[in-house]
């Protein structure tokens, strides 16, 4: 038979169907597309397996142009615009600094040379260049413990009036907490004697006693030739009154502190010799700058046995023995 002649054939209901033979390449069933399918399969036209072209967008401009852009914002809108997003910034820093200002950590500047050579303040170097005074991070909230050094403001008038003045370009740093606040004045000192402890200098040894107990402090002002400074060149026997604390300097003998504030010439001045424990800031926990001295610090072991004082501390402070009135 032809390849091509018709053909009888016997459906499955009786009825004879009538057929076109037709070659065997040609019957074969065409492989349906299956969704997903990176391209034709074998055996489907290519033409049929191409996708459907997208509809053409046409314009309902005449001469089908497309439609123009929107237009740009002006010039003084994109100024305000750029003022605006630098305002919120602003007043976003100015809120997260004063968080951190008040709960957390503030940097100040060491005003003076009386804790050499643990801290400096300004001061002139070997080739007697000046150099301004260490900036350090108090802890605000943190606890602080006999030998911790401690940042309080002057409230007593300690500090003679420096003259100086704040630049417009530094009070906003001032503000956000990239520079100390210049509008008060701080003090940098070791704290001594809590309220209620009874502190004298000095010993048979030379040293310092609180509590009864004496202390080799180590962090004292070392001397060219390698000595340290005595714990006090003048004697005292005080017990520090409520409310109050006792500090001293670690350059004892370049140091305006609370012995040297007991005494106005020959004039006893007891009051003015104890910074009030509310005017304490918090203790230091690090030089922040320059880099080349960046350290901790931490409470000095020596004061570990320091017991705590027998009985309440007094109103007033108990002066035994003046320093040098």
């Amino acid at each position: 038979m032809s390849a091509l002649e018709p053909t009888l054939s016997q459906g499955s209901s009786g009825w004879a169907v009538w057929s076109e033979a037709r070659p065997r390449r040609a019957i074969e069933e065409k492989p349906r597309s299956v969704r997903g399918s990176a391209g034709p399969r074998r055996g489907l036209d290519p033409a049929e397996a191409a996708p459907a072209a997208s509809p053409e967008v046409v314009s309902d401009r005449s001469g089908g142009e497309p439609p123009p852009p929107p237009p740009r914002p002006s010039a003084w809108r994109s100024a305000f615009r750029l003022v605006r997003e630098g305002l919120i910034i602003l007043v976003v820093a100015v809120i997260i600094s004063t968080l951190i200002r008040t709960f957390g950590v503030e940097q100040f500047r060491v005003p003076t040379g009386s804790m050499e050579q643990t801290l400096y303040g300004v001061h002139t170097d070997a080739s007697g260049k000046t150099l301004s005074g260490d900036r350090i991070f108090v802890a605000k909230l943190a606890h602080y413990e006999r030998g911790d050094i401690i940042v309080f403001e002057d409230k007593l008038g300690w500090l003679a009036d420096s003259g100086e003045t704040t630049s417009w370009f530094k009070r906003p740093l001032e503000l956000i907490g990239l520079l100390p606040d210049s509008s008060k004045r701080y003090l940098v000192k070791r704290l001594i004697g809590l309220p209620g402890d009874h502190v004298t200098c000095c010993s048979a040894s030379g040293q310092l006693s609180v509590n009864g107990v004496e202390l080799d402090e180590p962090y004292l002002y070392t001397m060219p030739d390698g000595s340290k400074v005595n714990a006090s060149d003048y004697p005292f026997d005080i017990v520090v009154p409520a409310g109050h604390v006792f500090v001293l300097g670690d350059h004892r003998n370049g140091s305006s502190d609370s012995r040297f504030h007991l005494c106005a010439g020959a004039t006893q001045t007891p009051e003015l010799g104890f910074p009030s424990v509310d005017d304490i800031e918090g203790p230091v926990v690090a030089i922040a700058w320059p880099w080349s001295r960046m350290t901790t610090f931490h409470t000095p072991e020596v004061f570990a046995d320091v017991p705590d004082p027998t009985g309440d501390p007094p109103e007033t402070a108990e002066i035994s023995q003046y320093p040098s009135c």
